[in-house]
């Protein structure tokens, strides 16, 4: 008996050490690049809080619009076909509101591989914006919200961190068959 009190004692140490060094007990589930990026269709709880805004500040500081150059024949509807397209490609992402053009957004779910949990994702483009260098340079603001829970394990960030990465390659494969 004494053994299973400290077995569970040891185990209970090891969570809380897990939980304040990885941080794994954050109650964070909604990660944006522009707090006013709205769903095209609300969650149930759609609204981006303070509080929610000062523990992105402190876990994703460098979480911010993605900016992408690309050649100036590159059309908005060029760039937004191409991310619509990858989207819908993208494993364990499914497309919920396909190109709403007039408000640039395009809405998808999110499941987790492990739980299966549902996270909304919308995303916004910006743009084109042309430049001195003759290039259009296109904004991309994201935002990834848990459906359930207060916690997400830092999936929603490390989601918009992948996809902004997958966005990136996209475009640079746009830009080089675009020459």
């Amino acid at each position: 008996m004494a053994l299973v009190f400290w077995l569970l004692a040891v185990l209970l140490v090891l969570v809380l050490i897990a939980r304040f060094v990885f941080g794994l007990g954050v109650l964070l589930n909604d990660v944006t690049t522009d707090p006013t990026l709205e769903f095209v269709k609300p969650p149930k709880r759609f609204r981006y809080s303070q509080s929610q805004a000062a523990l992105q500040k402190a876990w994703w500081p460098d979480l911010k619009t993605l900016e992408i150059k690309l050649p100036s024949s590159v059309t908005f509807e060029d760039f937004f076909s191409m991310l619509e397209h990858l989207v819908s490609g993208l494993p364990h992402w499914t497309l919920i509101a396909p190109g709403d053009r007039p408000t640039r957004r395009i809405q998808a779910m999110a499941v987790t591989p492990l739980m299966k949990f549902r996270d909304d994702v919308v995303i916004r483009v910006s743009g084109p914006t042309p430049t001195a260098e003759g290039v259009h340079v296109f904004a991309i603001d994201a935002r990834s919200k848990s459906r359930i829970g207060r916690s997400d394990l830092h999936a929603n960030g490390k989601r918009l961190v992948w996809f902004f990465e997958r966005v990136k390659e996209a475009a640079q494969n746009m830009s080089s068959t675009s020459r």
